[in-house]
């Protein structure tokens, strides 16, 4: 599956919140936790998208998980059969199109000269 990761300060945030809200694409939305997502989280939860929150040192461990997750094994015997095949590739496909967004929120600041 696709992985988009988006590193931006607040001054983004309307923006990534308009473009977020509205992709037919995203299936999952990950926000790294910390203090400057909060405003983007709001944001977002207002337009009916629900963010999860992870740690950063986590999501590494979560998108790894995204690309175990396939085809139940229970069901993989049974592949041969047309019906249980036909499921598996429409359930592949589907997962192909869809991509996981990272979002990191960063402090805006002036580096002084």
């Amino acid at each position: 599956m696709p992985v988009l990761s988006i590193i931006a300060c607040d001054m983004l945030e309307d923006e990534l919140t308009y473009v977020l809200s509205r992709d037919s694409e995203l299936e999952q939305l990950i926000l790294v936790e910390k203090r400057e997502c909060f405003g983007l989280q709001r944001k977002l939860k207002s337009l009916g998208c629900l963010p999860a929150l992870v740690p950063l040192d986590r999501i590494p461990e979560i998108l790894k998980g995204e690309k175990k997750q396939s085809f139940p094994s229970i069901l993989k015997p049974f592949c041969g059969i047309r019906f249980i095949e036909k499921i598996r590739r429409k359930q592949e496909n589907r997962r192909k199109t869809k991509v996981t967004v990272v979002a990191n929120m960063l402090k805006m600041g002036v580096v002084p000269s």
